[in-house]
C-alpha cells in the first residue's frame, strides 16, 4: 500500500500569499505565472485551494503522483491552455500513464511524466536535508539554545566532486556546525567560513550567518546548480527508453500520449535544447505523439512524433 502524503500546512495560494508580500518588502517580484497555476484543477480542486502533499515530514520533494500533477499543470500554463478554458489535471491509475488533461471538459491528452536529473546530485540534495533533520532535531542543549536564540545559515559553495559517488560526510559535517554556530556570540551576516578552523566546510567554500534575534528551522541551505552538465545526455536517454517500454503496456483508448521530460533545476542556469532536441530525435520515440522538455530557464521544447 502506498504511503499516505505529508500535507504542508497552509494551502499554495496562501504560501505563495506570504511570499509574494516578503519579496515585496525586498524590492522583488515573483513569477507572474503562479497565480494562473494555480487556477489549474488537480482532480477537480484548484491547484492554489490544496496543500501539498510531500514524501515525508520534513522534505521539500512532492509525492510522486502529485508532483506529476503539478508538472503537467505548469505544462497547461506554459502552453497557454488555461486560456482556452478550465484545465484539470486527473491522475490515472495504472496500467493508465500518469495524468489525463481537459480543457473544458474534453481530453488534450493522456500524460506521462518523468524528472531527468543527475541522480548523484539528487542523493547530495538528499543528504542535506538529512544533515539538517540531525541538527533540528539534536538533544544537544546548547546546540538548541543557539538555534532558538537565532537564525543560522549555512550555504555550501563547492561540492568536491568526490562526494558525488561516497555522499556527503553528514556526521562530520554536523559537528563543524554545531561548533561554528557555538562561535558566534553576535549577529552575524555573510561571512567565509574558515578552513583552518573548519576545514570541511572551508574546503566546501562554505558562507554563514546568524541572524539575531530568531530561530533556526533548516540551517544547511538547499544545493543549487550542483547537476553536472555532462550527466544530462545519459539521464535525458534512459528516462526516454523507460517511458518507452512503459507505453507499451498503455490502453490503446489512451491518446493523444504525450511524454514530458522535466528536467531538474540542479542543472543550472543553462538552455539545453539543443542536446535535449539531438536525444529525442537520435532514440525516437514513436510510442508517443508528441514529447515535451521542461527546462526552468528556458522555453518548452516541443517534438511531434505524427501518427502514420
Amino acid at each position: 500500500m502506498a504511503r499516505k502524503p505529508t500535507l504542508t500546512e497552509h494551502t499554495n495560494a496562501d504560501s505563495h500569499a506570504a511570499f509574494k508580500a516578503a519579496a515585496a518588502v525586498l524590492g522583488q517580484g515573483v513569477d507572474p505565472k503562479t497565480e494562473r497555476r494555480h487556477a489549474v484543477l488537480v482532480d477537480g480542486v484548484a491547484l492554489g485551494e490544496r496543500q501539498s502533499e510531500m514524501r515525508k515530514p520534513g522534505t521539500s520533494f512532492y509525492e510522486q503522483t502529485f508532483s506529476e500533477a503539478n508538472a503537467v499543470a505548469h505544462l497547461a500554463v506554459n502552453l497557454g491552455l488555461d486560456c482556452e478554458g478550465v484545465v484539470d489535471v486527473l491522475r490515472r491509475p495504472i496500467p493508465q500513464p500518469d495524468t489525463e488533461l481537459t480543457v473544458a471538459g474534453s481530453t488534450v491528452a493522456f500524460v506521462e511524466q518523468t524528472m531527468v536529473m543527475d541522480q548523484a546530485a539528487h542523493r547530495l540534495t538528499l543528504d542535506v536535508e538529512a544533515l539538517n533533520a540531525t541538527l533540528v532535531h539534536s538533544k544537544d542543549t546548547a546546540l538548541r539554545t543557539a538555534f532558538d536564540a537565532g537564525m543560522l545559515s549555512v550555504r555550501l559553495n563547492d561540492i568536491p566532486i568526490e562526494y558525488y559517488a561516497t555522499g556527503l560526510p553528514t556526521d562530520v559535517l554536523a559537528t563543524e556546525i554545531r561548533s561554528f554556530v557555538l562561535s558566534l556570540s553576535e549577529d552575524t551576516r555573510a561571512m567565509k567560513i574558515g578552513k583552518a578552523r573548519f576545514p570541511l566546510l572551508g574546503g566546501m567554500r562554505a558562507f554563514g550567518s546568524y541572524r539575531l534575534p530568531g530561530k533556526t528551522y533548516n540551517p544547511v541551505s538547499p544545493l543549487v546548480d550542483h547537476g553536472r552538465a555532462n550527466v544530462l545526455r545519459d539521464a535525458l536517454v534512459d528516462q526516454i527508453r523507460k517511458k518507452r517500454a512503459k507505453a507499451a503496456g498503455y490502453p490503446p483508448a489512451s491518446r493523444p500520449l504525450w511524454l514530458l521530460l522535466d528536467v531538474d533545476r540542479h542543472f543550472g542556469w543553462r538552455d539545453d535544447t539543443n542536446v535535449a532536441r539531438a536525444v529525442i530525435l537520435q532514440e525516437g520515440p514513436v510510442e508517443f505523439d508528441r514529447v515535451i522538455v521542461q527546462q526552468t530557464y528556458a522555453a518548452a521544447l516541443i517534438v511531434d512524433f505524427p501518427r502514420s
